[in-house]
């Protein structure tokens, strides 16, 4: 004979809910019933004609065991099946979740940087298979970015909140902004916008020529510190035109 289903919801999106179990249905046609014992598979779960227990979401094989007077006893299993209802913005509702996003609002050409993107539920009902992105706008601003432009960050219940970090490189000179955003099932729970501006990075140029002399032994009246020196420069941080002209 096949299990009879009993589908729940989970009204409150906390991942589990109450149920009432009652037996007072039993019959015992040669004597009377003195126990009632309910389990899940080989975990008792509570004993007596009627009683309540919490169920997370998903599906539930729960047994009940009558005793007889004369010790004789028999089973009956139903499904309890709690189901999560997913909740996403519709037109005219409040926001189902709230993104932000901290990171520098500008960065030197070569540098590294770091940008979270933060997303809150603000409903009353849980965010399941959240995504969080991060987009520049030129992309030619940055480059490595990473992770990629979206990131899977799992369920949210009401009130909690969860990060993604995107690190990045500062590439081209120039302004833009980046957005951030937040998605559940394909549908937009809410976006950041916010500006960035990738600057050119300025070093000491005197610093640089009295480095490259020195390596080179052309320091006027100072010799280099150490014989075989070479400083390491970075043609990322430097603009080579103009190093050139230092070293006539």
């Amino acid at each position: 004979m096949e299990e009879p289903v009993y589908p729940l919801t989970d009204n409150d999106g906390d991942g589990a809910e109450m149920v009432g179990l009652d037996g007072s249905g039993s019959t015992d046609s040669d004597g009377n019933i003195v126990a009632n014992q309910w389990s899940e598979g080989t975990t008792s779960l509570g004993s007596g004609v009627n009683f309540s227990s919490s169920f997370s979401t998903g599906p539930h094989s729960v047994t009940l065991t009558v005793i007889d007077n004369a010790g004789d006893s028999s089973t009956d299993t139903a499904v309890i099946t709690v189901i999560t209802v997913i909740t996403v913005n519709t037109a005219g509702a409040s926001p189902q979740g709230s993104v932000s996003i901290s990171g520098p609002s500008s960065l030197n050409r070569g540098d590294r940087a770091s940008f979270t993107v933060t997303l809150t539920n603000t409903g009353s009902s849980t965010i399941a298979g959240a995504q969080l992105s991060f987009n520049v706008t030129p992309n030619s601003l940055l480059k490595n970015v990473s992770p990629g432009s979206s990131v899977a960050v799992g369920n949210l219940t009401p009130g909690s909140s969860v990060s993604q970090s995107w690190n990045v490189r500062g590439d081209n000179e120039g302004s833009g902004n980046i957005t951030a955003g937040a998605s559940s099932d394909a549908a937009t729970l809410d976006t950041m916008i916010r500006s960035l501006t990738v600057i050119k990075s300025f070093l000491n140029w005197a610093g640089i020529r009295s480095a490259v002399q020195a390596s080179r032994g052309q320091t006027q009246g100072h010799a280099p510190t150490r014989t075989g020196m070479h400083p390491l420069m970075r043609c990322e941080r430097a603009e080579w035109r103009q190093d050139a002209s230092l070293l006539g």
